[in-house]
């Protein structure tokens, strides 16, 4: 082969190669090859007050040591979905409010609330009862956590059954979340409250979802400085491009 037909190839080999090249793909990220069209939308970034920077000691004027990591609990609580957490938190924050007549900028009954919705997205009997009991204080949320957990629990038997005759699973979105950030800080990614990847900064995950057309997909993230997004999706699509955005 002449020196001017090596050069060629060389170049041509190079040229393909750049353009496989994930590295070499700027701008939008590219869907994986192979992947049916993804349905895109956008999330806004919302801030929402880290309770760690409450001083709920100071606000109430009680020296309860439980209060000085209250603030931490609830976020730590928030940040990995568990429900029963942080309703208990909000019964304790509940007690030094009655105690000293005064409340923070987040309030039990704020806090009660947020537990309760997500109880009801991760849709776990056991959860969805602990936390009914746990508010049993106010019927009217306690009735509805109650009537959840029954459906849950129902789901949940329909769910083994069907698995055990037929090995479908469950678990809307159908195919895959293409979870993609555009914000520079870490965020971790949860589908229905559960734990399915954290990006780094502009990063970007791929989880397989495989829920039934008639679910209702809840998506929400989390960053470490209280930012959040979330979107429910509740129409039959497969793939799925989530965008977040500062």
């Amino acid at each position: 082969m002449s020196h001017f037909r090596r050069t060629v190839a060389v170049a041509i080999f190079l040229a393909g190669a750049c353009a496989l090249s994930p590295w070499a793909i700027s701008g939008e990220k590219a869907q994986a090859k192979g992947k049916a069209k993804a349905e895109v939308i956008d999330s806004k970034a919302e801030q929402q007050e880290l309770a760690a920077g409450i001083n709920f000691g100071k606000t109430f004027g009680l020296a309860f040591e439980s209060l000085n990591t209250l603030g931490s609990r609830i976020d730590q609580a928030r940040r990995v979905y568990d429900p029963v957490g942080l309703a208990c938190a909000a019964q304790e924050l509940a007690i030094a409010e009655q105690v000293s007549g005064k409340k923070a900028s987040l309030t039990s009954d704020a806090l009660t609330k947020e537990a309760a919705e997500m109880a009801k997205m991760r849709f776990d009997p056991n959860e969805l009862k602990a936390v009914g009991l746990i508010v049993k204080g106010n019927d009217t949320l306690a009735k509805e956590l109650s009537t959840a957990a029954a459906k849950a629990a129902k789901a949940e038997k329909e769910r083994i059954a069907a698995s055990k005759d037929s090995g479908e699973k469950t678990r809307g979105i159908m195919g895959t979340l293409h979870a993609d950030s555009r914000v520079g800080t870490t965020i971790h990614v949860y589908v229905d409250g559960r734990f399915v990847g954290t990006m780094g900064p502009y990063g970007d995950i791929y989880p397989y979802i495989g829920q039934t057309a008639w679910e209702t997909t809840y998506l929400s993230a989390r960053s470490n400085d209280g930012r959040h997004w979330h979107r429910a999706v509740s129409a039959g699509v497969n793939n799925y491009h989530w965008i977040l955005n500062p």
